[in-house]
């Protein structure tokens, strides 16, 4: 029998606030243990909470990125539950009425395009985190988390396998990130997907029982817990034995899931407005104001890279991966179209590899953008060969206060010159069939000449070689 595989995903996004959601303790992420903390945070009796109009600004620009409508009207209320690392015994949530419904985000798979839809997506508040691996006999809480404000968005079962997921996770950081509301770091928790995993029979509509892996932490780890727990619920139903609704957590090191909890039905989570936070209430001048300010989409840039800048689809795709990286680039081509595909070679092979090696910012990369394009502009026009260009190059990244403009010019007086209507004559001679038939005609022969002259004579101008070459066949 063949199985299908529905995914559904719970992501949490923290958000890159000054501030927590409901006080003014510092939001940032650090590694001091309580350090971010204030009576609020960690609910001291008769403290209050005051709305962060921040979180509700980046939820309604995360909404309109997605196609979602965005609730005009809606309302915090209290989620009870008790854990250890949550002060006030609930946290303050939105499950009756999310700041913005439905929506969708398209992918681009293995297998082609794919919209995946959105539940909704709201607000609400972070618990604090309980450390049990650095003592042998107690468990510790950091409220440094407490109260940081994160958005919620939950997806339809739109998934059917481990790459759709891990796809949807770039895609998303990449969209938070240009939006500026979030660093999306999962490796430090800001973002947090929890997977709902379910198989059936292929060609069926049923929606068998499914369960909930907490907490993954990695798009890496995002795809082994799904393959591994798609795997685990074919063999059970197999064996004629049932799946279980659970709580799951998956163990890296030996990329299992194993439950956590049984997972009823309906979580009794007593949900009731909160009566100290106003309705979060959206007027129509404000939504307009934040869609007239709402920054550009990855879909923007690489709208421009594929249709003006003319790049390859692989190419597009490596250069959006950091807005910084985009926006480098097409500061470095601006009104210089020439430039497009060089440039972007150049920043892809060279420029990254080296901010990733040092640890840098594009932002910091030590030549000039001007430099880099006076460079590129003598390789293309024909004054230095590519191996020159790189000879250049290395020499600039060596000591960077040196002028471009004295670096080509230093490396052309060192190559001597050469007369090129000599060189055509020598390469003739040393390929005489191949000279007679490109003299009669035989235009097709121009390449092998010009790889010819190139390989024997870097340094050459093999424009004005073409030209010459060119001139002899009409």
């Amino acid at each position: 029998m063949k199985w299908e595989t529905i995914i559904g995903l719970e992501i949490h996004i923290q958000l890159n606030t000054l501030t927590k959601a409901f006080c003014s303790d510092e939001a940032k992420f650090s590694n001091d243990p309580n350090t971010q903390t204030s009576i609020i945070s960690l609910a001291h009796p008769g403290t209050l909470p005051k709305l962060n109009t921040q979180q509700i600004e980046s939820a309604v620009r995360l909404g309109l990125a997605m196609d979602c409508e965005i609730n005009q009207s809606s309302y915090f209320e209290r989620k009870q539950y008790f854990y250890p690392d949550l002060p006030k015994g609930y946290q303050i949530s939105q499950q009756a009425s999310p700041i913005c419904l439905r929506g969708h985000l398209d992918i681009l798979t293995s297998t082609g395009n794919k919209k995946i839809r959105l539940h909704h997506i709201h607000m609400e508040e972070d618990a604090g985190k309980s450390v049990h691996d650095t003592d042998p006999y107690w468990s510790k809480i950091d409220l440094n988390r407490a109260g940081v404000p994160l958005l919620e968005m939950v997806t339809e079962p739109d998934f059917r396998n481990a790459e759709e997921v891990s796809v949807f996770l770039s895609e998303l950081q990449r969209m938070v990130r240009y939006l500026d509301i979030s660093d999306a770091n999962m490796e430090e928790g800001s973002m947090r997907c929890d997977v709902n995993v379910s198989v059936r029979p292929e060609g069926t509509q049923e929606l068998r029982e499914r369960c909930e892996v907490k907490n993954v932490n990695s798009k890496r780890f995002a795809r082994k817990a799904i393959e591994f727990e798609v795997q685990r619920q074919i063999q059970l139903w197999e064996s004629g034995q049932t799946v279980r609704r659970q709580t799951m957590q998956f163990i890296p090191e030996e990329g299992i899931t194993t439950p956590i909890r049984q997972k009823e039905d309906a979580h009794d989570y007593r949900y009731f407005p909160d009566p100290d936070l106003p309705p979060v209430l959206i007027t129509a001048q404000r939504l307009a104001d934040i869609k007239t300010n709402q920054p550009l989409l990855p879909s923007d840039y690489l709208d421009r890279l594929l249709k003006e800048k003319n790049l390859q689809n692989q190419d597009a795709f490596i250069l959006l991966e950091e807005k910084s990286t985009v926006e480098y680039y097409l500061k470095l081509v601006d009104d210089q179209p020439a430039l497009n595909k060089t440039a972007a070679n150049w920043v892809i092979q060279s420029i990254l590899p080296y901010i990733q090696e040092h640890h840098l910012s594009i932002d910091q990369f030590p030549i000039s953008g001007q430099s880099i394009s006076t460079l590129l502009n003598s390789i293309i026009g024909g004054k230095l060969t590519v191996q020159q260009g790189q000879e250049i190059w290395s020499q600039a990244l060596v000591n960077s206060q040196l002028s471009m403009e004295d670096l080509i010019k230093s490396k052309l007086l060192s190559v001597p010159t050469l007369n090129v209507n000599h060189i055509i004559e020598e390469v003739f001679t040393s390929n005489p069939e191949e000279a007679k038939e490109f003299r009669n005609g035989k235009k097709k022969l121009l390449g092998f000449f010009l790889g010819e002259i190139k390989r024997k004579y870097p340094g050459i101008n093999i424009k004005e070689v073409q030209e010459i070459l060119s001139t002899s066949t009409n």
